[in-house]
């Protein structure tokens, strides 16, 4: 069962509405829209069944995008989205999360030699209801 969908819009809502969260947060960035932003990515699912549960582990990949000259921006932008995920039960409709914890971070300077951009990647375990 797939709930790449449901665990996307969990997600937003607890980076939307988390305290220290300060940035809008897309899906897709809007032509309008100005940075700082949060972008909630790639995500990527597979089997995690036991005997007594149907389950599966989803990685889910945040971009944070900053123009501040130096890194200072995107790792509290960073730092925001670790404190609202990691080690949180989120709340998965039709689904029970497990765990969700962090795996990796990087920041980079994009070609442009202007925007930071930060990428960091949470993994779930979730089992069915």
């Amino acid at each position: 069962m797939n709930a790449e969908l449901k665990i996307q819009e969990a997600i937003f809502g607890l980076l939307s509405g988390s305290p220290g969260v300060d940035y809008e947060v897309y899906d897709d960035v809007p032509q309008d829209g100005t940075y700082p932003y949060i972008v909630i990515g790639e995500a990527s699912s597979g089997e995690f069944d036991t005997k007594t549960f149907n389950g599966f582990e989803t990685g889910v990949v945040i971009h944070s995008w900053s123009r501040y000259d130096g890194r200072q921006e995107v790792k509290e932008m960073m730092g925001a989205v670790y404190a609202a995920l990691h080690n949180v039960l989120i709340e998965v409709e039709d689904f029970n999360t497990v765990l969700c914890l962090f795996e990796f971070s990087e920041t980079l300077l994009e070609d442009d030699g202007i925007t930071r951009h930060g990428i960091q990647r949470f993994n779930l375990v979730i089992n069915e209801e």
